[in-house]
């Protein structure tokens, strides 16, 4: 995709899973000014990852963007629920570094609202 004009940030779950998180965006109108990962293994909540990125749109606007990739197990709603607070934290942390920038959020939530 890089002939095509684009950038990529990648994080791959540990263990035996080939899969990770990928964010990729337009170079001509992002740029990467920061960038941050979660091994949810590190706190005992499986082998998942997330991604917590800081962009500039077009030189000007600044926004934080969580890209997550949740676990999949329906019954462990207590492990997804672990996942995404520590997402939103370290989203939240990195937003007030850079002054209180917008969060956006993004990923395999592996959920629906009935879970």
């Amino acid at each position: 995709m890089k002939n095509k004009g684009y950038e990529c940030s990648f994080k791959g779950r540990t263990g035996d899973a080939k899969d990770g998180c990928a964010t990729f965006w337009k170079s001509e109108r992002l740029r990467l000014l920061e960038e941050d990962s979660i091994d949810f293994s590190e706190f005992s909540l499986r082998n998942n990852v997330a991604q917590v990125l800081v962009f500039e749109l077009n030189g000007t606007q600044k926004f934080v963007l969580g890209n997550i990739h949740v676990l999949f197990n329906p019954k462990r709603g207590d492990i997804k629920m672990g996942q995404i607070r520590m997402l939103l934290e370290r989203a939240n942390a990195l937003a007030g570094k850079w002054d209180g920038i917008p969060i956006v959020l993004a990923g395999d939530f592996n959920s629906t609202p009935e879970v």
